[in-house]
């Protein structure tokens, strides 16, 4: 309201917003927006393409993991089915029970969690968020990567507290945390340039919350020549993979292979 006070009194506006989209689905200021409540089309474009080509963020390198889920249809039946075949009506009853569920969770952590270790081989300022479907499950996500990753410093940043949500992603912007675990702190407003990984433990939302929650990890390391790129890893679901598509096409110009220095 007081930024409207002041643009009132302007002769000319320039409004600028890294994304048309808000995760709580709320209207950006001076943004237009249709009948249908869309963002309209803005004057002035910079997307992905060229961010990748400019070297303004780096691509992003996706890991898919697949998972199977028992569930019951209709007729009373149980079906084994794995992630991607799952039909249109079951498809998010599915995803939402797989994303909880313990073998599948620890599955997609372990193999996000291994490719950033070694990564860190090379680059010694690598960073990884976790980002979980729940608070609860970030609890325990949080605890048992302390006590199997010695020497890593893991800290947890929910809404349930605060004060240490606050501390938490303060010192994983100054890099004095290793690992984050989080629900929603890490895909809006977190600037932390060392991110090299996302490991996502949670269903589909929609494609821009994906764009943003893997975003975390494309800021450019200034002077770290062992960081050209960002990975993240996700359930290997139609959904998902469908939005990613449309992310992973409008990075493909100006692309470099990864470099022997990354390591991977």
């Amino acid at each position: 309201r007081a930024v409207l006070r002041v643009a009132d009194r302007c002769e000319i506006i320039l409004a600028m917003s890294g994304t048309m989209y808000r995760s709580d689905r709320k209207r950006i200021a001076f943004v237009s927006y249709d009948e249908a409540g869309n963002p309209e089309k803005p004057d002035v474009s910079y997307g992905r393409k060229q961010a990748v080509e400019e070297g303004a963020k780096w691509p992003i390198d996706v890991k898919w993991v697949e998972g199977s889920t028992l569930w019951e249809t209709i007729e009373g039946e149980e079906v084994e089915s794995p992630t991607s075949p799952a039909k249109e009506l079951v498809r998010p009853h599915m995803l939402h029970g797989l994303v909880h569920h313990e073998g599948f969770v620890r599955e997609l952590l372990a193999r996000g969690v291994s490719h950033w270790l070694a990564h860190r081989q090379t680059n010694k300022r690598a960073q990884c968020i976790v980002v979980t479907a729940s608070q609860d499950l970030a609890e325990i996500v949080c605890d048992d990567l302390r006590a199997q990753l010695r020497g890593v410093k893991v800290d947890l940043a929910i809404s349930r507290d605060t004060s240490k949500r606050r501390r938490a992603v303060k010192r994983y912007r100054k890099r004095d945390l290793d690992l984050l675990v989080s629900v929603g702190m890490a895909y809006e407003g977190l600037d932390a340039p060392s991110t090299t990984h996302v490991i996502c433990l949670r269903g589909y939302r929609s494609a821009p919350w994906l764009e943003q929650c893997a975003d975390r990890a494309t800021r450019i390391d200034p002077g770290n020549k062992f960081k050209d790129r960002a990975w993240i890893f996700l359930p290997g679901t139609e959904d998902l993979r469908a939005s990613w598509d449309a992310i992973q096409a409008e990075q493909t110009l100006g692309v470099k292979s990864p470099s022997k220095e990354c390591g991977l």
